[in-house]
């Protein structure tokens, strides 16, 4: 597997072998990859590797993936972050979710909710408001 960052892994439980992603999990992330900007080709490739290694203990939603990078293409990005998508959860409350890339590979995808720590279920990726970060550029 590919070397990355250090993580704060207080709020989250390996998961030991990584499963695959469930419903949701695939939803969303096509969902932030639907649209067009530097590197997301690669990225689009990277979700027939993907697994869940990682998910918050907390009720976030948050996951962590691990990719092959044997089985799967790097993406040429500066950003840690080049997509996003805001909302509302069904509490009303602004609820985020953006997809992580470290070292060109997908890494993570965060849930922030704000105004309190657990989401009362996972966003609906149709009811999310899609967001291509400014600088998403390649090398």
């Amino acid at each position: 597997m590919r070397d990355q960052a250090p993580r704060d892994r207080s709020s989250s439980v390996r998961i030991s072998p990584p499963r695959p992603l469930n419903t949701w999990e695939k939803e969303i992330v096509n969902f932030l990859l639907s649209k067009e900007f530097p590197g997301v080709e690669a990225l689009r490739a990277q979700t027939a590797a993907l697994k869940v290694s990682e998910e918050c203990k907390d009720g976030c939603g948050s996951v962590y993936f691990s990719v092959d990078p044997q089985n799967a293409p790097k993406a040429d990005l500066e950003q840690r972050i080049p997509v996003e998508a805001t909302g509302s959860d069904i509490d009303g409350l602004q609820i985020d979710v953006l997809l992580h890339v470290i070292n060109g590979y997908i890494d993570q995808i965060e849930i922030i909710c704000w105004g309190k720590e657990k989401i009362a279920a996972v966003p609906i990726p149709q009811r999310l408001q899609l967001i291509i970060n400014e600088g998403v550029l390649g090398k």
